[in-house]
């Protein structure tokens, strides 16, 4: 241990007889592990970190499969089936996603709810952090219509006063409010507060009457379990797909293809930001491979000063062994150091990670700098200094005594052992710096491609707002109506306002996502086997104000009445689809089965162009579109085309629909152009930060050429003389200089032309319609090293050109 403690003594006496040398290390250091600690701490508190629920490896999301989607919600019939014959789970519970409207103080706002079967919190195995949650039944000591509170909604509506017992109104119904949870608990993500359902509280716009526990054609109800202990997911799987199979069987019709799926609660929580943050952490950890080459190279640079200490130390008996322990103390100090150093900016590097990369990354909340994070920090000090440290010590700890005096004695150190570690570790810093700056080129060219990909519609100077009307019985189709069309009208007379128009859903994966089965009038198809498509309904006037065209026919009218010819618009991808070359226009569709009760054929009076429903990233699909008189839902997204600037008619909307309906909430008010570049800020954010990794290496690698080329120059002054005494010119010796980086550059290029290959095929899955070795990114990439490259070597070459002859053979 003493032994111990004067190696750390004279290694740090050591590193401050070159503060220069040791702050520029620490810098260096400082942010490799302050960058890979920031990611570190994301990728552990989103990814790694266990959900904050008691036993949460038992917790598991059920799904159903069918061959229109996989991992779909369910039905409540087949979910109050497969509960009542399923043994493997200690319990199951079904939520379903309800917004409602409140009335607060100063104006109606929407409510982020969640309806949930009583045993929910039973399955997170939580308690509530006041009051209760729900009992098992429904008795008079509990009403149905029960509320628990989320604690940012308690906070946020109620100050943390004592709530249990109040009675709060959401969409025209009152609730009793019986709990509040405890902070950490947020399933599903962003909920407000959650009800009680017993399946009596379906969404708004389903049918108030039907009773979903006995519905089996509408999938909206999600479901989660924990498992009994000793249980495993495998078993839950055979299990459920043998579960699913019997209700297919039984009920041919609906459910001929349903299938069972399912996968840990963590996995469908994190699972769309695992990929993303693995390659951040990826590139962070290229970074810190490069830093930590440029402090060995900071570290062979100070061994010049060293032959001559290392030499006496060996000549008086000191081992290899003995050396190399010292070396390695100063490469841990400085290890160290840069740790704290790089703690000290990830504090401030996590913050600034969670913000600047809107990537909807779950759990963003639970990011901290915790004792997880920062062993994490200590690991990557303590072995970055072993691998800085390590080469170095071996040459060093490795010299002839006799050679080391000689080489001390004043001649040259830019003998091929040492000439070829530094060369060594400036190619390596450019080959991982190619590589990251192909990484940020190809997501940022699936950036570029995505910006200009054509929604199919125009976006310009559009103003969109949610508005959901209250879920109630008492609420009519007439009302429906009545409420959206003096809402278009009013919409239509806002100063500025040259169109108007609503919708179900807006493109761009806004509003809710309805699909249907359909059937087409003529073509004879197995029960079950109907063609699928997006649901909507739209408004007279919409497809004129969104843009988006009408191919053939006509757009929806005012004479599309309740009480006139049942009508349809379809999408060109339905019609090519479901038509190929035929006319589509005159035929008709029909949601669902002819047998059914409630069926009805549609007639096609129009086709227009394609929208991404899904993002601008996926394909247009199928789209049906019935005119909201005839398909009215409580849900629309208004749509104004103005004028003016679009924001401007923010507070006239909100004043109008005060107006119109004191209680009704208006939400999501955005422009177009805002949802167009939200929806594809995912790839632009990634893109960025992978961006600021790549330049950060390329100055490191910047840095550790110049210093390698600078340190050749000033052991090559007496060749230069040479050169120049016998004729050479100052233009020879730059290019020579020159020349000599140049070779160093294009070997780390080749080498980094073959990793940036291999990381392209890492990470197609994130990229769209690029190829992972697109021809111009690696070009692009390249050339802005080369050129870091040459700006590195200017310096030096232009010092070794001045070098005056006569002087530097005195010199030498």
């Amino acid at each position: 241990m003493d032994l111990i403690r004067y190696d750390l003594l004279l290694a740090a006496r050591s590193l401050f007889r070159r503060p220069g040398l040791m702050v520029a290390a620490l810098l260096t250091l400082s942010l490799g592990v302050g960058a890979a600690t920031s990611v570190f701490s994301v990728l552990y508190g989103v990814i790694i970190q266990p959900l904050p629920y008691p036993d949460s490896e038992q917790l598991l999301r059920l799904y159903t499969d069918t061959k229109d989607s996989t991992r779909g919600p369910w039905s409540g019939a087949n979910f109050v089936d497969f509960k009542e014959q399923s043994s493997v789970y200690e319990a199951i519970a079904g939520f379903q996603y309800a917004d409602h409207s409140m009335l607060t103080k100063s104006f109606p706002v929407r409510v982020r709810a969640a309806t949930v079967t009583a045993d929910f919190f039973k399955v997170f195995g939580m308690q509530p952090s006041d009051g209760r949650t729900f009992l098992a039944s429904n008795t008079a000591e509990q009403p149905e219509q029960t509320v628990v509170l989320s604690h940012g909604f308690w906070q946020e509506q109620f100050a943390g006063e004592p709530v249990a017992g109040t009675e709060i109104t959401l969409s025209d119904r009152v609730y009793s409010v019986v709990g509040v949870m405890p902070p950490e608990f947020d399933y599903p993500r962003s909920a407000q507060l959650w009800i009680n359902s017993r399946f009596r509280v379906p969404e708004p716009t389903l049918n108030p009457e039907v009773d979903p526990a006995t519905e089996r054609d509408g999938r909206y109800f999600h479901a989660v379990a924990r498992l009994k202990n000793g249980e495993t997911i495998e078993h839950a799987v055979t299990e459920g797909a043998t579960i699913t199979s019997r209700i297919a069987g039984q009920y041919p019709e609906t459910e001929r293809d349903l299938r069972f799926n399912a996968m840990s609660l963590h996995e469908s929580v994190t699972g769309q930001s695992r990929s993303l943050l693995v390659v951040l952490f990826g590139a962070v950890g290229l970074v810190l491979l490069i830093a930590c080459a440029n402090v060995a190279n900071l570290l062979l640079a100070r061994a010049t000063g060293r032959i001559h200490e290392i030499a006496i130390h060996t000549a008086l008996g000191a081992g290899r062994l003995r050396l190399a322990r010292q070396i390695m103390c100063e490469s841990v100090l400085l290890g160290i150091g840069g740790g704290v150093g790089g703690v000290l900016l990830s504090i401030w590097g996590t913050g600034a990670l969670v913000s600047l990369a809107n990537l909807g990354v779950p759990r963003a909340g639970e990011v901290s700098i915790d004792l997880p994070v920062l062993l994490f920090a200590l690991l990557v000090s303590l072995l970055s200094g072993l691998f800085f440290g390590l080469v170095p010590a071996l040459w060093l700890s490795g010299r002839d005594p006799a050679q080391a005096l000689r080489e001390a004695g004043g001649r040259s150190l830019s003998g091929s052992g040492y000439g070829r570690l530094r060369t060594a570790l400036v190619m390596i810093e450019i080959a991982l710096s190619l590589t990251l700056l192909v990484g940020a080129g190809l997501l940022m060219r699936t950036y570029s491609v995505l910006s200009a990909t054509n929604p199919g519609f125009s976006a310009q100077n559009v103003l969109t707002a949610d508005i959901w009307l209250p879920a109630r019985k008492e609420i009519t189709d007439d009302e429906i109506r009545a409420f959206q069309s003096e809402l278009i009208e009013r919409g239509r007379n806002l100063p500025g306002v040259i169109g108007a128009g609503a919708v179900l859903s807006l493109p761009i994966g806004t509003g809710i996502s309805a699909q249907s089965g359909f059937s087409v009038e003529g073509k004879l198809l197995e029960p079950g086997a109907e063609p699928s498509a997006g649901l909507q309904a739209a408004s007279p006037g919409y497809f004129e104000t969104i843009g988006l065209p009408v191919l053939r026919g006509r757009a929806f009218t005012q004479e599309d009445r309740p009480d006139s010819l049942p009508v349809a618009i379809v999408s060109e991808a339905f019609s090519k689809q479901f038509f190929g070359k035929e006319e589509p226009i005159g035929k008709r569709i029909g949601s669902g089965n002819p047998g059914e009760e409630e069926f009805e054929w549609l007639m096609i009076v129009g086709v227009v162009g394609d929208t991404r429903y899904g993002g601008l990233d996926e394909q247009p699909r199928a789209e049906v579109y019935q005119p909201y008189a005839q398909a009215p839902w409580a849900y629309l997204s208004l749509v104004l085309r103005s004028s003016v600037d679009p924001m401007s008619l923010a507070d006239p909307l909100r004043q109008m629909v005060m107006e119109l309906s004191p209680t009704q909430p208006v939400t999501e008010i955005a422009t177009m152009d805002q949802l167009m570049e939200e929806s594809l800020a995912r790839q632009r954010d990634s893109a960025r930060l992978v961006a600021i990794f790549a330049c950060l290496a390329m100055i490191l690698a910047a840095i550790g050429l110049y210093g390698v080329i600078s340190f050749s120059v000033s052991t090559r002054t007496r060749e230069f003389g040479i050169r120049m005494a016998i004729g050479a010119e100052k233009a020879d010796i730059f290019k020579l200089v020159l020349s000599d980086g140049s070779k160093l550059v294009g070997v780390g290029l080749v080498v980094g032309v073959t990793c940036a290959a291999v990381l392209g095929r890492l990470i197609r899955g994130v990229l769209y319609d690029v190829p992972p070795s697109d021809p111009r990114v690696f070009a692009t990439a390249a050339g802005v090293l080369v050129l870091s490259a040459l700006l590195a070597m200017l310096l030096p070459a232009r010092r070794a050109a001045q070098v005056e002859p006569a002087t530097s053979l005195r010199s030498g």
